[in-house]
């Protein structure tokens, strides 16, 4: 992928410099943001607090209940510098490989050019033939934008500038990825193909098929639930031949054979099964942290005994004692 060179920030004026330099402390939401002042505006960095905004998890709560759609989001402010034309650009070329999906647009004209450069992006969706696909929604309410959120399967977030991307981390709250081309704070909020894309630009067709995959992930009902708690059959079935073949041990796979993620995991949950409070336990000394937890959330009456190494071969004996220094 060709990468672009950044996008130039806005020259400050030597009254705004003015401005900083006067003051006692100045704030900052991200560590872009400072490093933005203090260069551009020949700031101490010792007078830059850094404060990050957050997010009200009271209201950007999803709702399992309700399925996702092909549905994309562009929420900000309808001004050049925010570039809805080039989600506009990305969504033309994305049509290509998918024509199920809506994009709205949440926000109104801002600026003395937002008017002109809305009715420039309306053009925009009728010389691309999107109109089947795009909507401009307008100013609207906090919940409305979570009951979007909750639906939506993409946040396009493609802004020239911005200090602190607060609708990422909304949109992240509500399980929503976020696709950016920003390539200053949002390094910060997003983790490539971890919570969003991180892309140089949105014209390259691999961002399409990713896009794609996703939208199609997320319909997956297979690919978004909690593994089987008695593990696949044909493991058990392997499980229950291996104990037979060396042990001459005949296991039932259906109710008597149970895979665990480990062993710490079983003693935890068996112990839960046979003890009472009040119980004694017996516990190692070195041992799991596992042992004495379940045992005090239970109620039991520990007694630790000491392991011994006389007994225990070299090679074991040195990752004892390797793994002892290395939990101190």
């Amino acid at each position: 992928m060709i990468r672009r060179p950044p996008r130039s920030t806005p020259k400050p004026s030597s009254a705004a410099s003015d401005v900083y330099k006067r003051q006692q402390f100045v704030t900052a939401s991200t560590n872009y943001e400072q490093t933005l002042i203090s260069e551009s505006y020949q700031v101490d960095n010792q007078k830059i607090k850094q404060i990050n905004p957050g997010v009200d998890y009271e209201l950007f709560v999803p709702d399992q209940s309700i399925d996702r759609e092909n549905i994309f989001l562009s929420i900000g402010r309808i001004q050049q510098q925010k570039g809805q034309l080039e989600t506009l650009r990305f969504l033309n070329s994305f049509k290509e490989v998918e024509t199920d999906f809506m994009c709205y647009f949440v926000g109104g004209p801002s600026g003395s050019s937002g008017d002109e450069y809305l009715s420039e992006l309306k053009e925009s969706v009728k010389e691309l033939s999107l109109s089947s696909h795009v909507e401009f929604l307008g100013n609207l309410p906090q919940v409305d934008i979570r009951n979007l959120l909750n639906s939506a399967k993409l946040l396009i977030h493609t802004s020239q500038y911005e200090t602190f991307g607060l609708v990422a981390i909304e949109a992240n709250s509500m399980g929503v990825p976020v696709l950016t081309t920003n390539n200053g704070s949002m390094q910060e909020i997003i983790t490539n193909k971890e919570n969003g894309y991180l892309v140089d630009g949105l014209d390259y067709q691999d961002v399409n098929i990713s896009i794609k995959n996703l939208i199609n992930a997320l319909d997956d009902k297979n690919a978004h639930k909690y593994q089987s708690y008695n593990g696949i059959k044909i493991f058990r079935e392997e499980i229950s031949g291996f104990y037979k073949s060396h042990f001459d041990v005949n296991l039932n796979p259906e109710n008597e054979i149970l895979p665990l993620m480990g062993s710490k995991e079983g003693i935890f949950h068996i112990s839960m099964s046979f003890l009472d409070k009040n119980d004694k336990v017996l516990i190692p000394n070195p041992g799991y942290p596992t042992y004495s937890a379940i045992a005090n959330l239970l109620g039991n009456d520990i007694i630790y005994y000491n392991l011994s190494l006389i007994h225990i071969s070299e090679p074991t004996r040195r990752y004892a004692i390797s793994y002892a220094v290395f939990c101190l």
